[in-house]
């Protein structure tokens, strides 16, 4: 029996994969403009917090993947991956700091 472990590629592609998907899920799960007010404002905070930790995540297997690039042969369909992440990142920081900007708008 033999046990195959994934290669560093496949692992790198895996964890973005993975960090991206929980980064859009607190992207969507962010408060909308109106239930703003319901909210109390250290819950937003942390809301955001672990929103923009998921996105930083992803930046960061984005640029593990860059660099692996660099030593090691990687599919171009992954590096393509990483760069559409990278991407959608920056997206999906527009959208926290819409949010950040309404709790500091609140909390004032």
């Amino acid at each position: 029996m033999t046990i195959q472990h994934p290669s560093l590629e496949e692992s790198l592609r895996t964890e973005l994969h993975s960090w991206l998907c929980c980064a859009l899920a607190d992207v969507i799960a962010l408060p909308t403009e109106t239930s703003l007010v319901t909210k109390d404002r250290e819950g937003l905070l942390l809301v955001v917090a672990r929103t923009c930790r998921s996105i930083d995540a992803v930046q960061l297997y984005a640029s593990e993947c860059r660099e692996v690039a660099q030593s090691q042969a990687i599919s171009s369909l992954t590096l393509a991956f990483a760069e559409l992440a990278v991407a959608m990142c920056r997206l999906l920081e527009e959208e926290v700091q819409i949010v950040q900007d309404h709790v500091l708008t609140i909390a004032c």
